[in-house]
């Protein structure tokens, strides 16, 4: 976000770091406001819509290019994505009828993200230009793949509960 904010909207070098801090302190809220909302609706009821947030505000990085849409990116993309950090592991674990095996789908679910995060950060690097400051790539890449996560949670969802919203899941 500090390169981006730099590059695109002419933000001072202080500015520029601050919108890491605008989307931590989000995030903060976004780990623990939907967990409570999460008691009385289910963590994947929660989880999924966030998800497909977070992708779409992905996509809505790409046109921004003042200082206050800046602020503003960082703290509704650290709000939302600071619930899918938290809603993951409680997520998987209303998916499992049988508590003898939460521990290893988590087990399961970390290995798999970890992989993802250990090859997308390097896939996300090489596709940003910083001599051009063309980050469309690595956005529309962030996108993606944020949103291609939520339809899995969606179809998840669907197979455990169908397709009513009531249902607590």
């Amino acid at each position: 976000a500090p390169a981006y904010t730099q590059a695109h909207t002419g933000a001072t070098t202080s500015f520029a770091f601050y919108t890491l801090a605008i989307l931590n302190g989000a995030s903060t809220l976004g780990r623990v406001v939907p967990n409570f909302i999460a008691d009385k609706t289910g963590p994947l009821n929660i989880l999924t819509p966030c998800a497909f947030l977070t992708g779409i505000l992905a996509f809505c990085w790409i046109p921004v290019h003042s200082v206050g849409a800046m602020g503003v990116f960082s703290a509704l993309y650290g709000l939302t994505s600071g619930a899918l950090l938290s809603l993951a592991p409680a997520s998987v674990a209303s998916l499992t009828a049988d508590v003898g095996r939460v521990g290893t789908r988590l087990g399961m679910a970390f290995g798999i993200a970890g992989v993802g995060l250990l090859i997308g950060t390097p896939v996300a690097g090489a596709l940003v230009d910083l001599e051009t400051g063309d980050f469309v790539r690595a956005q529309v890449f962030n996108g993606a793949i944020v949103f291609g996560a939520a339809i899995f949670m969606s179809l998840a969802r669907i197979a455990k509960a169908g397709w009513s919203l009531r249902v607590k899941v």
